[in-house]
């Protein structure tokens, strides 16, 4: 089931290379199942070891983030991840 779509490119500027994405939660798709496939490509994108800027639109009801547990787990497993600050 196609719960997301993504754009992900690599641009190298100045002897840096960065990752650039977007993923895209499909409205009125299992939440849980975009959470898995969200973590999937941000755990591969991680193997890289460059840095990475990633955009998300999750369609998910933030005003409901404490009745909904998937609401909440995406921020949560977004800084879990440990996004490195960019200097």
């Amino acid at each position: 089931m196609k719960v997301c779509s993504r754009c992900v490119i690599e641009l190298t500027a100045e002897g840096r290379n960065v990752i650039v994405g977007g993923v895209y939660r499909i409205p009125n798709t299992n939440q849980q199942l975009f959470l898995e496939r969200y973590q999937s490509i941000i755990d591969k994108i991680k193997l890289e070891k460059k840095d990475i800027i990633i955009g998300t639109d999750q369609n998910l009801d933030y005003l409901k983030i404490q009745q909904h547990a998937n609401t909440a787990e995406f921020p949560h497993e977004s800084f879990c991840r440990s996004f490195a600050y960019y200097d």
